[in-house]
């Protein structure tokens, strides 16, 4: 779901931070967030949680899984730079991160943030937002 921003009155975003999965939600959050970064000439860091190499069951993994799932989310995300900066965003920066997708997020606000625009799949059917959108937005 996207809303409207209205930054007219005078207020110009410094940093922006596009939290993606990957997933066609996560990428128009990602070309949204491109969108003002270019405008206001803001910042742009763009995070990916990835797979935390936890499996589940008792299922046992190739020992060689975990170095090639992070090194396909390393490749997908500096495609991801590559595509704002054609875009015209002139700062942008990638994190890839693990854990948690919501805990990492919200460890990753650090209070110099003006923006967070953030994808979300819908999974819950609770409205916009699911788990991570609403760890980050907090209470309220």
């Amino acid at each position: 779901m996207a809303r409207a921003i209205n930054t007219s009155a005078g207020m110009a975003l410094q940093r922006i931070l596009c939290p993606i999965d990957f997933s066609p939600t996560s990428s128009q959050a990602l070309r949204l967030a491109a969108r003002l970064a270019k405008r206001d000439h803001a910042a742009l860091v763009i995070v990916h949680v990835g797979y935390s190499g936890t499996p589940g069951g008792d299922y046992q993994y190739p020992s060689d899984l975990f170095p090639r799932v992070v090194a396909e989310e390393r490749r997908t995300l500096d495609d991801a730079v590559a595509e704002v900066t054609q875009l015209g965003v002139e700062r942008v920066s990638a994190e890839l991160l693990q854990g948690h997708p919501w805990q990492q997020i919200v460890e990753r606000l650090d209070g110099t943030f003006d923006l967070v625009v953030l994808g979300t799949r819908g999974r819950t059917g609770a409205g916009a937002g699911g788990c991570t959108a609403a760890a980050v937005a907090g209470p309220g």
